[in-house]
């Protein structure tokens, strides 16, 4: 046989032994992944392989997956936010979310806090995103967290992100509030500065207490 055709013939085994390594690692590593998500009982490692499984780009097993961390409870918070902080993308911000609306009350915002601190500015940006729509939703607006993050954005190199937490805070009646508004209104970013005298302007013509009359919110 010519030498030319040896290699060509080597190359072509190790393709397809690496083909057959690879569908058996995914065969394998799928087969996990089902008998976790029909676990009565999931062990923390099969939460892990759980919440592995919102990074499903097909979606086949996201909905499923979701579904049961939300079934799971306070245990898949751990799980989930270390997904916030070591995933990719999209995935930490669905991962962060989800472990917010599971565990409002204890460590479910150290996903979203640990993105708002990522210099991925387009992470930044969504993580304020999903804090207003907890707000507008009113889904954990009795809780102080949203506020609290929104609060320590105020200062974001991004005026996308400080527009986003003009809009936010836009929805609470606190002192804390109307000083964050009083300075963005002077921001350096028109689109910003503008968006903040607009939600002053508002508060004071409305008179609303709404965010400041509610039992759980910003302190």
């Amino acid at each position: 046989m010519p030498t030319s055709t040896k290699v060509i013939v080597g190359a072509v085994a190790s393709l397809l032994l690496l083909g057959a390594v690879a569908w058996g690692w995914n065969h394998w590593s799928m087969g996990t992944a089902i008998d976790a998500l029909e676990a009565n009982n999931p062990t923390d490692a099969q939460i892990e392989v759980i919440a592995g499984l919102l990074a499903d780009q097909s979606g086949k097993y996201r909905g499923r997956a979701e579904e049961k961390l939300r079934q799971v409870g306070a245990r898949a918070v751990p799980a989930l936010t270390n997904l916030s902080k070591n995933g990719d993308g999209e995935v930490r911000l669905t991962a962060a979310k989800l472990a917010a609306e599971i565990d409002p009350e204890g460590d479910g915002f150290a996903g979203l806090e640990s993105v708002f601190g990522d210099p991925d500015v387009r992470l930044r940006r969504g993580a304020a995103d999903i804090l207003y729509y907890f707000i507008k939703a009113g889904e954990l607006s009795d809780y102080p967290r949203p506020y609290e993050l929104l609060l320590g954005a105020v200062d974001d190199p991004d005026p996308a992100v400080r527009e986003r937490v003009v809009i936010g805070l836009g929805h609470l009646h606190t002192k804390e509030v109307k000083e964050a508004l009083q300075k963005l209104a002077e921001d350096e970013n028109r689109d910003v500065a503008r968006a903040a005298t607009q939600r002053l302007e508002r508060r004071d013509s409305s008179g609303e207490h709404r965010g400041a009359a509610r039992g759980r919110g910003a302190r």
